[in-house]
């Protein structure tokens, strides 16, 4: 089966993915949550929150509207010392266990994933690659106050929102979207509110289905919105280049044997006969991977 041949459907369906904690745990921003004049939140780092819109090109507007600057708090470091969040500003911070204890990072800022650090990595290894890096404790109970107050406003903009974790959440806002002056609109609004309310950055990715909402998400970090396309062959012209890693269900063993086959991008699987890659992968997986490399997903929120 060519990619000509490959039916896309007709999705009428408008759903949003929103990534907000990530930002706020992985210390891109500043958080203040309705909790009082003072809050010790470790593991956040304050920053400008500018206003982006992506096309498929790659291309962004700045919105010129200036934000009004957060206040400052004091965090903790793994040593039990106080700072203020603005010194973290710009620097490399690692929320996780201390380098000296059996444990790993829960995540960090982009400031020390530029040195390799990762979610999930043992922090003596993170303190090998970064050891400058600034080591804060994760403090749980706060970022799970907040996501109820970031989720308290995604229900003010449409009923129908599925939390995927503390840090993002899919919305569908195909009857609401008129409400607020189109989609655009609306996502710039409710990124606008969360800043204000919460002081959190969010990228949002636009789409018909799930998974292109996710990688427009994915795209407009760590504070901005991209609108994916919505035609058939801009959709798939927007996929083929992709790395088959980004797609749902293929993880680090499934993307290597998809190498080893000849197989590193959407275009490589668009342009292949199904029955080959059913040699691969089985065919449940083959079907299901391949309509994910034309854009094809489930968009029921």
């Amino acid at each position: 089966m060519k990619s000509g041949e490959m039916n896309l459907g007709e999705k009428k369906k408008l759903v949003i993915l929103i990534a907000v904690m990530v930002m706020l745990v992985g210390g891109a921003s500043l958080l203040y949550a309705k909790l009082g004049d003072r809050v010790d939140m470790p593991g956040l780092v304050a920053q400008e929150s500018v206003e982006e819109v992506s096309d498929v090109s790659g291309t962004s507007e700045e919105n010129a509207e200036p934000q009004e600057p957060a206040p400052d708090f004091t965090v903790y470091d793994t040593e039990g010392q106080p700072h203020k969040l603005s010194d973290f500003r710009g620097k490399p911070v690692i929320v996780g266990s201390r380098p000296d204890e059996r444990g790993v990072v829960c995540t960090c800022s982009y400031e020390a994933r530029k040195f390799g650090v990762h979610s999930a990595m043992p922090s003596r290894t993170a303190y090998a690659r970064c050891p400058h890096g600034i080591f804060v404790r994760p403090r749980m109970e706060i970022y799970q106050a907040v996501s109820r107050q970031i989720f308290e406003i995604f229900s003010q903009f449409t009923p129908y929102v599925e939390g995927v974790s503390v840090d993002e959440a899919y919305l569908d806002i195909s009857g609401s979207h008129h409400l607020f002056g189109g989609k655009e609109n609306l996502v710039r609004q409710l990124r606008r509110r969360i800043f204000e309310l919460a002081g959190i950055t969010a990228s949002v990715g636009v789409a018909n289905n799930r998974l292109l909402a996710k990688l427009g998400s994915e795209d407009a970090k760590p504070d901005g919105m991209t609108i994916m396309p919505e035609g058939r062959e801009e959709i798939i012209a927007f996929l083929a280049p992709r790395a088959l890693k980004d797609l749902w269900g293929v993880g680090k063993k499934t993307s290597e044997l998809l190498s080893s086959f000849g197989f590193h991008t959407c275009a490589d699987v668009q342009q292949c006969e199904v029955q080959a890659l059913e040699r691969v992968l089985g065919s449940r997986m083959a079907r299901q991977i391949r309509e994910y490399a034309f854009g094809i997903a489930s968009d029921s929120v």
